[in-house]
């Protein structure tokens, strides 16, 4: 059995899916992942997303070859399934495709990861009555939708873990523009949704558990009483920085 992956060549976009094709038995399954790319960044020899500079496109691709990798042995597992311990077994090549198939068919039963979240928000809602609460978990929400548009993968229970983690970070850092403090605070906030819903077993993934949330210590500034009778005498010659300097010297 050989698998390989290319290139949708359909369509005008420059963004093209990536096809899986599995070959046995002088027999050909061609089906889709669920990733695409550019055209200009995919290594037609090795199959994978090309090495970039650009730290923000390299933490994409990685997320995008460790997708691929994990597509490639999930597929070599079923093989292995079906082989046995009798490496002489002969597998057919209709049963290979069946099983292939029924590996990737989505559970009609389970709930995604982002449906789960919707729960998460109305029970978070209903139990803290804390609106602050429910609008940071929202914001939490739409970043992972941005996350997952951005690296072209789906967000599930079973994928959160440190290479998730390696690509969010950055994520966070450079596309959302998060201090460090901030972006650990995010990630604190899904370990707490993650262990929500393990305990009502929606998730039985706890790699999450190993994920760090340090926070920097941070460099407190103050003005001393010169500088605040400096600002508050300062002419702005403008009536709104005004209002503002006297919010700000007031809060002082």
């Amino acid at each position: 059995m050989t698998i390989n992956f290319y290139l949708d060549k359909r369509g005008n976009k420059s963004e093209k899916k990536i096809l899986c094709y599995v070959r046995a038995n002088n027999k050909l399954l061609k089906f889709p992942t669920k990733m695409k790319i550019d055209v200009k960044y995919w290594d037609i020899n090795n199959q994978r997303a090309k090495k970039s500079r650009d730290k923000r496109l390299q933490s994409k691709f990685n997320s995008l070859n460790s997708y691929l990798g994990k597509f490639e042995d999930m597929i070599k597992s079923v093989e292995e399934q079906l082989q046995g311990n009798e490496v002489t077994n002969i597998i057919y090549f209709d049963e290979l495709k069946q099983a292939i198939l029924e590996s990737f068919k989505p559970t009609p039963k389970g709930k995604t990861f982002f449906e789960v979240f919707e729960e998460y928000l109305k029970d978070t809602k209903y139990r803290t009555k804390n609106n602050s609460a429910v609008k940071k978990y929202s914001r939490l929400r739409e970043i992972l939708t941005e996350f997952e548009k951005f690296n072209a993968i789906e967000i599930a229970f079973e994928n959160i873990n440190h290479t998730f983690l390696d690509a969010f970070l950055p994520f966070l850092n450079c596309e959302i523009g998060m201090q460090d403090n901030t972006a650990y605070q995010q990630v604190s906030m899904l370990k707490g949704f993650m262990k929500w819903a393990t305990l009502r077993e929606y998730n039985t993934n706890i790699k999450y558990e190993m994920f760090k949330t340090k926070k920097r210590k941070t460099t407190i500034v103050t003005l001393s009483t010169a500088e605040i009778r400096k600002l508050y005498d300062y002419d702005f010659q403008n009536k709104r920085l005004e209002k503002v300097r006297d919010a700000f010297v007031f809060q002082c």
